[in-house]
């Protein structure tokens, strides 16, 4: 009767058979490893991200500090083109 309730429900005898302390331990043990192994490759991801977004945080700063030069030399050059308009329609009048 156990047999034919078995095939009839998709079990085989493994996936109902008792736990023992060394099975549970075995277990235990595997799942602790593996989350020893995703612990490190979660920290090691969070450091090679870190650095990354270091480095980009950088290269921002560089971006924004060159931008403010180049606005401060257009801004010259704009200035001074528009005193020489300026001073050419004094020249006509």
């Amino acid at each position: 009767m156990r047999k034919y309730f078995l095939d009839i429900q998709g079990w085989s005898f493994s996936d109902v058979m008792f736990v023992t302390k060394r099975n549970m331990a075995n277990a235990v043990a595997n799942v602790s490893k593996q989350l020893e192994q995703l612990s490190t490759a979660l920290t090691t991801t969070k450091r090679h991200l870190t650095q990354r977004l270091e480095k980009l945080d950088y290269k921002l700063d560089e971006q924004k500090e060159s931008t403010e030069i180049i606005m401060k030399e257009v801004s010259l050059h704009l200035s001074f083109f528009f005193y020489l308009i300026k001073e050419c329609f004094k020249s006509i009048q």
